[in-house]
């Protein structure tokens, strides 16, 4: 089972083109399948640029509204100091890196249309702001229609460790699928679920 987060989800594309027999069951969060529009290719450069002038953390309170949830910063400060020291303390040459990386990537649209039989769980929350439920919805109605959404409903107050066996749950239940179709060649149902 081949599962991608977030840039993770570029390198599960490229993956797939190069070694398709090897995967049984696909998972993909908070990612997405087109390439990146001109605008957003400028500002990838720009955010590199501003990177090496002046280091990680000039571009970090730019990047951090849009990697978390609106309510984080009030509902969950210490995870959202986390995730900022997080960033701060990455070097710089792997954020230029990443950034171009993400700019030059192939879109991968018409891959996930070839992958049909492949049970496929598309994983977003809620509140995601770069990858928001809608996008979710429209590319694997668009490219991989037998696929599965699984949301994520944000409840700040509750125990990371539900979240955490809730995504599990599901997880294998893609893999018990995966073992399914390999011995009866049975394609998923399309589902939308949702923790409460």
């Amino acid at each position: 089972v081949l599962v991608g987060l977030s840039m993770g989800g570029y390198v599960a594309f490229e993956f797939l083109r190069r070694h398709r027999e090897r995967v049984r069951a696909l998972v993909l969060c908070d990612t997405r399948a087109d390439a990146d529009a001109p605008d957003v290719r400028r500002a990838r450069d720009q955010q590199a640029s501003l990177a090496r002038e002046q280091g990680a953390g000039a571009i970090v309170e730019q990047m951090l509204p849009r990697m978390l949830a609106a309510g984080a910063a009030q509902a969950i400060p210490h995870v959202v100091e986390r995730v900022r020291e997080m960033m701060r303390g990455a070097p710089v040459a792997g954020i230029a890196g990443a950034l171009a990386a993400m700019r030059d990537r192939v879109d991968a649209t018409a891959l996930l249309a070839t992958l049909e039989d492949l049970p496929t769980m598309i994983v977003v929350g809620e509140l995601d702001v770069m990858t928001p439920p809608e996008m979710a919805r429209s590319f694997s109605s668009r490219a991989a229609p037998r696929s599965r959404i699984s949301l994520f409903r944000t409840r700040f107050s509750r125990r990371r460790v539900e979240r955490r066996y809730s995504f599990v749950n599901r997880m294998a239940s893609l893999g018990q699928a995966a073992a399914h179709s390999g011995q009866k060649r049975q394609r998923p149902r399309s589902m939308l679920s949702g923790a409460a």
